[in-house]
């Protein structure tokens, strides 16, 4: 699954000059068109790289139509940022919801987690390394999306709890290090330019958390 619209979403570019397309379903294709080449540009170029040039060359559309969308680039990144994760966190929920006890549903979201990052290469960039390149406001999206994977987590810890007796309360300090660390070693492949290889981490995730919730809390 990769996390970026899909610039085809009409079958291929616009047609030139006069058309019978409706209003909407034009702004809507030209919104997709520069979300998707936000996200492609991240995985050449990154944030700091990436001009206005640059997204509209790659959604085929003009200048002007970029500023009828967005009022910077900081926006579009943004939109494609918030897009981008929206499907992600859905990845995960489908997956875990496909499955029974809280082990497979372990298994089943990390899993989402690491191969939908590993299929979209350009939202990983964004999603991992760029959006702190972007200041405070990219930062305070990342502290809320961590938050949210620390809830998911809380929300399997409850899970697992009522399945098995001997599965303790792991407290937030403790998966905001699981979410931040998961997001770090990711990190490191995509600085190494090997995203296909974020999926391998499946099973050091998993052990790790395993491990977490089912030793016990020493003091």
């Amino acid at each position: 699954m990769a996390l970026r619209p899909d610039p085809d979403v009409l079958g291929g570019p616009l047609p030139p000059g006069r058309h019978r397309l409706a209003r909407d379903v034009v702004v809507a294709s030209q919104r997709a068109r520069l979300v998707a080449a936000m996200t492609d540009a991240m995985a050449e170029r990154g944030y700091g790289e990436t001009t206005v040039a640059d997204v509209v060359a790659g959604a085929g559309v003009s200048r002007r139509t970029f500023y009828e969308h967005f009022s910077s680039r900081l926006e579009c990144f943004l939109v494609a940022y918030d897009a981008g994760t929206e499907v992600l966190i859905r990845a995960i929920a489908a997956a875990v919801s496909r499955r029974q006890g809280w082990r497979a549903r372990l298994r089943g979201g990390i899993d989402a987690y690491l191969g939908t990052l590993a299929s979209s290469p350009g939202f990983a960039r964004m999603f991992v390394l760029e959006i702190v390149a972007v200041g405070d406001t990219g930062i305070e999206r990342r502290r809320r999306v961590h938050r949210r994977f620390v809830g998911l987590y809380r929300e399997l810890n409850a899970t697992a709890r009522a399945e098995e007796p001997s599965v303790r309360i792991v407290t937030d300090e403790e998966l905001s290090l699981v979410v931040a660390g998961t997001e770090q070693i990711v990190a490191e492949h995509l600085y190494r330019r090997d995203p296909a290889e974020v999926a391998t981490l499946a099973p050091t995730v998993e052990s790790v958390v395993s491990s977490l919730l089912l030793s016990p809390l020493t003091p």
